[in-house]
């Protein structure tokens, strides 16, 4: 079994606090409260990458609509005869 070590009088200090509150011991306080932040902190980096997807998407769907302005496929037009980078100007 790994143990935990914690330098801080302050952290100490709230955990004993929230054994005596919960009526638990020190270990089962601050498994718990580790738990749920673990669990609030997950579920905060589910809903950043649904927001991510999301705004992905909604950007996919607008370049899509967008109208081809130029009918070439890419290489043709970054490149010239020779495989040499196009002048565009």
């Amino acid at each position: 079994m790994q143990q935990l070590n914690i330098k801080s009088d302050r952290a100490y200090q709230m955990a004993t606090e929230l054994s005596r509150l919960t009526g638990e011991s020190v270990t089962q306080a601050v498994t718990q409260a580790i738990e749920e932040r673990l669990e609030r902190m997950r579920g905060q980096t589910r809903r950043r990458r649904q927001g991510i997807a999301r705004r992905l998407l909604a950007l996919s769907t607008r370049s899509t609509a967008l109208p081809v302005l130029d009918p070439r496929p890419p290489d043709e037009i970054l490149y010239d005869a020779h495989g040499l980078p196009s002048n565009p100007f």
